[in-house]
């Protein structure tokens, strides 16, 4: 079944600020006013008994745990509402795909996969980028092997200076065994090579499939309590008083405004 209309967005800190901000004007400020006439009457009780009386227990005790709670009732939601807002912030990149069919909305969250890293080798072969830690770990044995048979080509070349001041044959001999050390050098560094390209293709494969955003859906529908919320900004859907799903302006295409509100239409019970 294809959705009346569809939605891609992402959601700014502001956007997000804004809609906790409409999120407690519509329901938080309600809950709070109960116990913030209750206790606000209570401090005035207790600073009345403390100007009668400035010896009065009753009078402090009542002062401190009115201010107490009214300072848990009002500062701590902002004070978990900023912490929350800078988790957020930490969080990577998030686009959503809203779908509204006339039954139901399906909202598909995209985590967008971090930017690489990318961490290079340096050999006699060159500069290659290595992003698995076994491919490091080769990439400094091969590096020691190389180092290796620097320092044995060296004492080579001294044992082939002494051979040739005392015979040629033995000169000939040395010559001989170095063209087979040298072809199997060949041989070897081809086989790195080899290898390394077969490690660097796993290990391309493996950055396409980590570059793959992960997804997750979740389905809204009309059996829940849900308020549309009409902002200069954003639109906002408050569901069962608890989640916000944020619509921006900004990524709305023509017309999509006034789809919206038709969708969430009086007609509908919100």
């Amino acid at each position: 079944m294809n959705p009346l209309t569809t939605l891609t967005y992402t959601n700014t800190l502001p956007e997000i600020r804004r809609a906790y901000a409409l999120f407690r004007r519509k329901y938080a400020i309600r809950r709070m006013l109960p116990p913030t006439i209750g206790f606000a009457v209570l401090l005035i009780f207790g600073i009345d008994l403390i100007i009668k009386n400035p010896d009065s227990a009753t009078g402090f005790m009542a002062t401190a745990a009115s201010v107490a709670v009214l300072l848990s009732v009002w500062v701590r939601p902002l004070l978990a509402e900023k912490k929350l807002l800078a988790t957020i912030a930490e969080m990577g990149e998030e686009r959503y795909i809203a779908r509204f069919y006339a039954d139901y909305i399906e909202i598909e969250t995209e985590i967008l996969p971090d930017e690489p890293t990318e961490i290079v080798a340096i050999s006699r072969h060159g500069v290659s980028v290595v992003e698995n830690p076994e491919v490091i770990a080769k990439a400094e044995a091969q590096f020691a092997a190389e180092a290796a048979e620097v320092v044995n080509s060296d004492n080579a070349d001294k044992s082939d200076n002494a051979a040739n001041s005392d015979n040629a044959d033995n000169s000939d001999n040395a010559a001989n065994s170095d063209n087979a050390a040298n072809s199997d050098n060949a041989a070897n560094s081809d086989n790195a090579d080899k290898s390394d390209n077969a490690a660097n293709s796993d290990n391309t494969a493996n950055s396409d499939n980590a570059q793959k955003p992960k997804s997750d859906i979740s389905t809204i529908n009309f059996q829940q309590e849900l308020c549309f919320v009409e902002d200069v900004e954003i639109f906002c859907l408050f569901v069962n008083r608890a989640l916000i799903y944020i619509f921006p302006k900004r990524c709305l295409g023509v017309g999509q405004g006034e789809e919206l509100c038709g969708y969430f239409g009086k007609s509908r019970e919100m």
